[in-house]
């Protein structure tokens, strides 16, 4: 029998759900204002992913084939570009938690890998046209227990490695751990789940139709679009896999990166806002990340500044 743990996401309170999303909420009466302080992100003590192993899975068949081949594309490109480069800054190595004192994990950020696509074929009762995102989390406990999807992997420490990123068709509306609809409340997210006492990070990615396609990006092709959700997806997660809050919502051990003083943001939510969010990177769109050594968000440092 697979144990499933409640997924932990990434929001905490409906005031405050930008981690959720990789563009500002679809509909306006969510839309988040920023406060004033300078962004900078914190580390809880946490892992990060240091050489992510990205899985991509198909929540079913009715998932054009053709998106699939063209994302596998992108992750490919993606773990091995300029901006995996430049997240080294975020490696945990000499760190310490910055609430509890105690040391942190040791890890250097590097290049990851793609590993594949995989399609599930969901359960009768699970597959409608309305999930939940506990019924994500038991459909990749279950496709995980039968072999149909490559299992979870841990470093020497226990540390995952492997990240799940799935893709919903449009017929499919997925409703957030706490209640948010994809394409009118949000655009994706990232979570993870403990399966068998292992921490699993997974990331949600709707379809980029409907409200998604009018409330999710500028860019006129819906592919591009749908790379930008999965590069900030992927980074947050990279960043951040394994999210805990405290009873007010605040981020604490075993949180990764964070940046509780400009609303419990992570490293994409930070360059969610405003104009020229996204920029080229070969060959793909993606979304700039927030560099805390830069002061700014970035695709991939100024020329001959990489270390």
């Amino acid at each position: 029998m697979v144990e499933v743990a409640v997924p932990c996401e990434e929001n905490d309170s409906e005031a405050d759900r930008a981690a959720l999303v990789a563009h500002p909420p679809v509909s306006s009466p969510l839309t988040k204002v920023r406060r004033l302080e300078k962004p900078h992100l914190l580390y809880y003590g946490g892992p990060v992913l240091p050489a992510v192993k990205v899985i991509a899975l198909r929540w079913s068949a009715a998932v054009p084939a053709d998106h699939s081949a063209a994302i596998e594309g992108f992750y490919r490109a993606f773990t091995g570009s300029a901006m995996f480069d430049w997240l080294s800054e975020y490696d945990t190595v000499g760190l310490m938690g910055v609430l509890d004192g105690r040391p942190g994990l040791e890890q250097r950020i590097g290049h990851g890998t793609f590993a594949g696509t995989y399609t599930m074929t969901p359960a009768f009762d699970n597959a409608g046209p309305r999930i939940t995102d506990q019924q994500v989390v038991g459909e990749l406990a279950a496709h995980i227990a039968s072999g149909a999807v490559p299992p979870p992997e841990v470093d020497a420490h226990g540390n995952p490695t492997v990240l799940y990123m799935i893709d919903f068709p449009s017929t499919v509306s997925i409703r957030s751990g706490r209640g948010f609809t994809s394409c009118v409340d949000y655009c994706a997210y990232h979570s993870w789940v403990s399966l068998k006492g292992t921490p699993v990070p997974y990331a949600v990615l709707p379809a980029v139709a409907g409200g998604c396609l009018a409330g999710c990006g500028s860019h006129p092709n819906p592919f591009d679009i749908a790379t930008v959700n999965a590069s900030h997806e992927l980074v947050e997660a990279v960043t951040d896999p394994v999210i805990a809050v405290d009873s007010k919502g605040g981020p604490v051990r075993p949180t990764g990166w964070d940046d509780p003083q400009s609303g419990k943001d992570e490293i994409g939510d930070i360059c969610n806002y405003g104009p020229n969010t996204d920029e080229m990177l070969d060959g793909y769109w993606v979304q700039r990340e927030w560099s805390n050594r830069w002061k700014a968000c970035i695709v991939a440092p100024p020329p001959n500044t990489l270390p």
